[in-house]
């Protein structure tokens, strides 16, 4: 398989991962049929339908979205290793780690430093996403790493913070 279409294989993590989307499928049973209440629900959370948002896997196939000239190469083998840098505030968990999933499974392993996952004051109103992020963090083999901030910096802070 090419680099874009690795899945993580670590069983630990995927029972993980798989716990985490069977609980957040078990919220939105908890709150009925109502469909527009659980829409309204994430929008008030989160500013856009965090349960459609839930409904799409974590680690899944996105295939090679590279342009097609991006695919014959001609560009330096050797480049530099980067660290990328997530910055939330009371984000959901499942579209967080997605963009974590997406990072990790379709950049090169010998491009990537290190992922900084900053969380930025999230508060006690959501806290399914701290302890959860930390098991799931833990698994990933030190290649994710979350920094947590004490209090609300904003976005260029705390990005500043995670590359410090």
């Amino acid at each position: 398989k090419q680099w874009y279409q690795r899945r993580v294989r670590d069983p630990k993590l995927r029972v993980k991962r798989e716990e985490i989307e069977q609980r957040f499928q078990q919220r939105v049973r908890n709150m009925g049929n109502d469909q527009e209440k659980i829409k309204e629900a994430g929008y008030n959370d989160h500013g856009y339908n965090s349960h459609l948002a839930e409904t799409v896997p974590i680690n899944r196939d996105i295939g090679d979205k590279r342009h097609p000239q991006c695919k014959n190469g001609g560009w330096p083998t050797k480049l530099p290793r980067a660290s990328v840098i997530f910055c939330f505030h009371n984000e959901n968990l499942i579209v967080l780690l997605r963009s974590i999933y997406s990072v990790l499974m379709r950049t090169p392993p010998e491009l990537l430093a290190d992922i900084i996952v900053v969380d930025d004051a999230s508060t006690d109103a959501h806290p399914d996403i701290r302890e959860p992020l930390d098991e799931i963090v833990a698994l990933m083999g030190g290649k994710v790493k979350v920094l947590r901030l004490d209090e609300r910096s904003g976005l260029i802070k705390a990005r500043m913070a995670g590359a410090a």
